[in-house]
């Protein structure tokens, strides 16, 4: 089944799925995408936005400067960064919304 899940997901590297953590820990998390029920990692060294720091005690990320935070059973949108075959594993990437700018009125 894992093998099937890894060649379906082969052909969709760079797409957005909603997904949801399944599982924190110091390398980064375990996320489901929602409606397809496939896990993967999403490793620490894709938090790129900020310098995100692992608390054991709490078991979230949580960026130094923004003070987002990933975290067990949260929801969000993840993209497909790489399969790797060989392990039989898929590799996402968090997609962070940038804020929008505010435009002063006159």
């Amino acid at each position: 089944m894992d093998w099937k899940k890894v060649r379906f997901m082969e052909a969709r590297v760079g797409e957005e799925f909603p997904a949801m953590i399944l599982h924190v820990h110091r390398d980064g998390f375990f996320v489901e995408l929602e409606d397809l029920f496939i896990e993967g990692l999403v490793p620490a060294d894709t938090l790129d936005d900020d310098h995100y720091l692992f608390r054991s005690t709490t078991r979230e990320w949580v960026g130094e400067r923004t003070h987002r935070r990933y975290r067990l059973g949260q929801k969000l949108t993840v993209r497909v960064e790489r399969i790797d075959p060989v392990r039989m594993q898929i590799l996402f990437a968090p997609v962070v919304a940038t804020p929008k700018k505010k435009t002063r009125s006159r």
